[in-house]
């Protein structure tokens, strides 16, 4: 893997039993299910979700870190209630073109899943 935050892709980490066992980009969320799942997207296509099912997170957390070329531009603090959990959250991207990083970080601070899109 690269060292650069923009193209290292993680998956498949456990921490403290913690695991993301799925994880897929996409437009919306139906149900629970990613809508219109891709690694490219659009630059007016508004908003793009990150979605995951976390596996022994049960009364923990995991923060979802966004980054934009390379620069952090937020986190996000989803609470894991269940065992196994689905859970999202997602970026407005218009007008936001290149490389997208989202990293699915753990309470230690461990990232247990690293992937990026592009916005065109």
């Amino acid at each position: 893997s690269s060292k650069s935050i923009a193209t290292k892709t993680i998956s498949g980490v456990t921490s403290n039993g913690m695991k993301v066992e799925a994880f897929k980009f996409g437009v919306g969320v139906n149900q629970m299910e990613i809508v219109g799942e891709g690694t490219s997207f659009s630059g007016n296509a508004g908003k793009v979700y990150c979605w995951m099912r976390v596996s022994g997170g049960q009364g923990r957390f995991v923060k979802i870190r966004w980054y934009h070329n390379g620069t952090n531009i937020g986190d996000v603090q989803l609470d894991i209630k269940y065992n196994p959990m689905r859970t999202y959250a997602y970026r407005t991207v218009t007008g936001r073109q290149g490389m997208w990083t989202v990293e699915v970080v753990d309470p230690s601070g461990t990232i247990l899943h690293s992937a990026n899109f592009t916005v065109k």
